[in-house]
């Protein structure tokens, strides 16, 4: 009876521990990743604290954004004459930039990403694809930029905003704005240098678009988009950048161009 005994305690011990050795082979076979279960501690690290924890180390735009001084901008005064409807669209249809815009509306190839982002208020963005650096494009109304556009041989580039409330003396100083920029032969945002600056209280912009080099036509209005009745009138003018165009060429003269 004694040894019987003795003997169902061996196959009982060698039963636990074949059941130890196949639960510590399920356990190596189901780790995709090939790692030694029996070696990783408990309090080892998921894959989505690891994901957490490189998300967190990711810097935020407030952290790279780069801004102009406003100093860095020439303060236009601008001059307009009166056009027909006609001669503005001619001019839509006319215009054509001479280089090729990427799916992001930027030069094709300069390493520059064109975006916009809104939270609250918008903010649009010139991020350097090579150092990440991010420009803020200037606007002083929380509706953000209404449009980027190319001048027809790609040298500059304005943007323009607005505001067209009642009520914009109580928020702004200005109701519409106008900003200039180069665009030299450098890659990336080395390639961006402010070029000039025009603000106005007296209308509103709808659009606009670039006649040449030197001349820009817009479509503007001055009365309330708020009313109840949207029945806006629009008047159509043209103004010159001669003002602004020997800064350009000086700069276009220090590249060669």
């Amino acid at each position: 009876m004694k040894r019987t005994l003795t003997l169902l305690i061996i196959v009982l011990g060698l039963l636990s521990c074949n059941n130890t050795s196949h639960d510590h082979s399920e356990n190596k076979l189901s780790n995709k990743y090939g790692e030694n279960v029996n070696q990783q501690p408990d309090n080892s690290i998921t894959q989505s604290e690891i994901l957490e924890t490189d998300n967190s180390v990711i810097e935020t735009p407030e952290k790279s954004v780069i801004y102009f001084s406003d100093s860095l901008y020439s303060k236009l005064k601008l001059h307009f004459e009166e056009i027909s409807i006609n001669s503005f669209q001619k001019y839509v249809k006319m215009y054509e930039p001479a280089c090729a815009l990427d799916s992001n509306g930027f030069i094709k190839g300069k390493g520059i990403i064109f975006s916009r982002y809104c939270k609250d208020i918008c903010e649009s963005y010139l991020t350097d694809q090579y150092s990440h650096a991010t420009l803020m494009l200037p606007s002083g109304f929380d509706a953000g930029i209404m449009g980027l556009l190319f001048s027809p041989s790609c040298r500059q580039f304005i943007v323009y905003s607005s505001y067209d409330g009642p009520d914009f003396m109580n928020f702004y100083e200005d109701r519409a704005e106008i900003v200039g920029f180069t665009v030299t032969r450098d890659q990336g945002l080395n390639a961006i240098k402010p070029s000039f600056e025009y603000n106005t209280s007296d209308w509103s912009i709808d659009s606009i678009i670039w006649i040449d080099e030197n001349n820009l036509a817009l479509k503007l209005y001055n009365g309330n988009r708020n009313s109840e009745s949207m029945n806006l009138k629009y008047s159509y003018f043209k103004t010159s950048l001669t003002a602004h165009r020997n800064y350009l060429n000086e700069l276009l003269l220090d590249e060669g161009r």
